[in-house]
């Protein structure tokens, strides 16, 4: 997806992630931007993103991924690019356009294909000294991994209110530890669960936890992912040209 200094979308492509990732993301940057200069580019990808120097330091799913990527990336296409963690995106995403305008502390629930969870504190990204802020699919719940308790596929298998508690198993870590006030279901299942899902996953949060927590379903339309990844580009776009 392609922004102006407005932030309008002037241009957008996809295609599917096949052959070498640096081949792949040049063309396809090539073919959306065509005669445009292009400022800086963002890219989302699961996994932890080290702050220090913004490489992917766990193994993803993303057929080719490989060390040293977002090097190669950068002298390919001659323009500053950062790698930023999926969830983390679509964090930026309901921050400035969905269910947490107006919050200054929250957590993201990311349900879906994948499970994550993204923390935003004072209005800011919370990435970790590592990257590693939010990775909730690692917790351990009654000798599970809570990621394989909550995937879209495993809910399709649930009741809402077993797949609600399930969640809230997760999100009470975030309340005991943080307190945010505030928790957005967010990705496939969760943004599918609509307000029902976050209501039932309240009340459990209630039964569980003793910090008052409202609990919102995503309201980013489409790709909260991709239009996280705008939003960022936008921030440093805006920085650059203006000061």
């Amino acid at each position: 997806m392609i922004a102006d200094i407005t932030g309008r979308v002037v241009a957008r492509t996809s295609r599917a992630v096949t052959g070498d990732l640096v081949d792949l993301v040049a063309g396809t940057l090539a073919e959306a931007a065509g005669d445009r200069v292009i400022d800086n580019v963002v890219v989302g990808a699961p996994g932890l993103v080290t702050p220090r120097d913004g490489e992917l330091v766990t193994a993803n799913d993303v057929p080719g991924w490989r060390a040293g990527l977002v090097t190669a990336w950068r002298e390919r296409l001659g323009s500053p690019l950062v790698l930023e963690n999926e969830v983390n995106l679509a964090a930026i995403a309901e921050l400035r356009t969905g269910a947490a305008q107006g919050a200054e502390d929250f957590v993201l629930m990311w349900v879906g294909d994948g499970v994550g969870a993204a923390v935003v504190l004072g209005g800011r990204l919370r990435r970790g000294a590592s990257g590693g802020a939010g990775e909730v699919g690692f917790l351990q719940v009654d000798g599970t991994a809570f990621c394989s308790l909550v995937t879209e596929s495993v809910a399709r298998g649930l009741d809402r209110a077993e797949f609600a508690a399930r969640i809230a198993q997760g999100a009470f870590a975030f309340v005991t530890l943080l307190d945010p006030g505030l928790v957005v279901l967010g990705g496939e299942a969760g943004q599918a669960g609509g307000d029902e899902l976050a209501a039932e996953v309240a009340a459990r949060l209630r039964e569980l936890a003793p910090a008052p927590t409202e609990v919102r379903a995503s309201t980013v339309e489409g790709n909260a992912v991709l239009q996280g990844a705008v939003l960022t580009a936008l921030d440093l776009a805006r920085d650059h040209v203006f000061g």
